[in-house]
């Protein structure tokens, strides 16, 4: 995972793991089926998934449409409801707007991060200063 890191200038990447709702987010945006890892990736003005196995682009949407950045709860659907901290990015899509959460992980992929986590602030504030949008992480 720090090869893949690496490739990116630094500051600009955060890693993350499919939970339902952001992979029904991506869905509806038009973007694929996302694996059990993958970066968020600020780059050129643009946002991008980039899978972590295979270190692809994914999918990627410019940075312009991101909105918002903040940390909230993201909770997803039955039969298999699930709650994780998530970072939100608010998405101007062509109905109006969405929220898409990132689940973010440590930067070496192997912890899961939890609200009292001060990383999980960073990781959000990573990505608002890398797209230069103002963060709402309290």
């Amino acid at each position: 995972m720090s090869d893949l890191m690496a490739r990116f200038p630094a500051g600009s990447a955060v890693l993350a793991v499919r939970f339902p709702t952001t992979a029904r987010v991506v869905r509806s945006l038009g973007g694929p089926r996302l694996p059990s890892g993958f970066a968020v990736v600020v780059d050129a003005g643009r946002l991008g998934l980039v899978g972590l196995r295979k270190q692809t682009s994914l999918w990627e949407l410019p940075v312009s449409s991101v909105l918002a950045v903040s940390v909230a709860e993201t909770r997803s659907s039955p039969p298999y409801p699930q709650v994780s901290l998530a970072i939100v990015l608010r998405v101007r899509t062509g109905a109006g707007f969405t929220e898409l959460p990132i689940v973010p992980v440590s930067d070496d992929g192997k912890r899961s991060l939890t609200w009292r986590d001060a990383d999980v602030r960073a990781l959000a504030m990573r990505l608002s200063d890398a797209m230069k949008i103002a963060p709402d992480v309290g």
